[in-house]
């Protein structure tokens, strides 16, 4: 059976439903959320003006400023409890519908994400991260191969004299996979026209010494990826012509640039995405569109499995 002919069936019998279950408290966060900004703007306009006035002004537009002003908190409270309980009914309504009409056999935590020490484990990113967050963990088996991703979102602080700004390292899907083999190097391919993943300049300085540049026969492969391991006759096992030519192919069908490791027994593989691609929009409700978008990317990214040929085991594990 043909995807969108899967995905017609569980919109119509389980997304939609939960969707019209859901507007109202939709409409009510957001009823909540005018009813804080209004009397906010009322409140601070009168304090403003109470306080900077050349005349005296009688003192009931200050009691009054500070009871909208309550008013105001109260509505805000009750939009942002509101929001949560939202976004979670969404979540455990709506995308583990999607998730199970791509695999029932998914496993899905929508307030989980890849842990900090598997992030770090891959050496895709330098390490001065101050702010890691994520969200949406799938995890699930494939054939052979056990895999799991998430949405991460790392960002650094960048101080600049008193003032300070957050700066993206990574945003995107992070994807963990077993490879069926305990590497005893590890072989970084990063993207070679993002300077956030340069590693000359970002990240190769974070490592202790041993990697080495890897020059490779593939001159389309040279073009998009730099490679970089501490075992070159490993690194060179592992890039085989077939695999380098999976890899260039998975980067255009995402159509994003993504990179890669090999550490340990795992592959991973970093998909960086603009935006958080599994939250609801307030303003507007959910439509079929997007919920198709939702149920594609999860199928694309588990898809890196079979684009990548992982469960053909031409190693074994010692």
């Amino acid at each position: 059976m043909d995807s969108a002919r899967d995905f017609e069936q569980v919109y119509a019998s389980e997304l939609k439903p939960a969707l019209l279950s859901l507007e109202s408290r939709r409409k009510r966060v957001l009823r909540d959320g005018l009813f804080t900004f209004i009397p906010a703007a009322i409140s601070i306009t009168g304090l403003i003006i109470f306080f900077t006035s050349d005349r005296l002004l009688p003192s009931y537009i200050y009691i009054v400023s500070l009871l909208v002003l309550t008013v105001a908190v109260y509505f805000g409270i009750r939009c942002y409890n509101g929001n949560k309980d939202y976004l979670a009914a969404f979540k455990q309504l709506v995308m583990f519908a999607v998730v199970k009409a791509v695999d029932p056999d998914l496993i899905y935590k929508p307030f989980e994400s890849v842990s900090e020490a598997d992030y770090k484990k891959s050496g895709l990113f330098k390490d001065n991260y101050d702010r890691f967050r994520g969200d949406d963990l799938i995890q699930g088996l494939r054939d052979k191969t056990v895999f799991c991703f998430s949405e991460l979102h790392t960002e650094e602080e960048v101080k600049r004299g008193k003032s300070s700004s957050w700066e993206t390292i990574f945003r995107g899907i992070f994807f963990i996979a077993d490879f069926n083999k305990d590497f005893h190097g590890r072989t970084y391919v990063w993207n070679d026209h993002d300077s956030k993943l340069n590693p000359l300049s970002n990240i190769f300085s974070s490592f202790d010494d041993g990697l080495e540049k890897i020059v490779l026969e593939s001159t389309e492969f040279e073009s998009a990826f730099k490679v970089y391991s501490s075992d070159q006759v490993e690194a060179r096992y592992i890039l085989t012509p077939s695999m380098m030519e999976r890899m260039l192919r998975l980067r255009n069908e995402l159509n994003t640039p993504v990179t890669y490791s090999f550490v340990d027994t795992n592959i991973y593989v970093a998909v960086p995405f603009t935006t958080e691609l599994f939250e609801p929009s307030l303003f507007a409700e959910t439509g079929k569109n997007k919920l198709k978008g939702y149920y594609e990317t999860v199928r694309a990214i588990i898809s890196i499995v079979d684009e990548l040929e992982l469960n053909t085991r031409i190693w074994t594990k010692q």
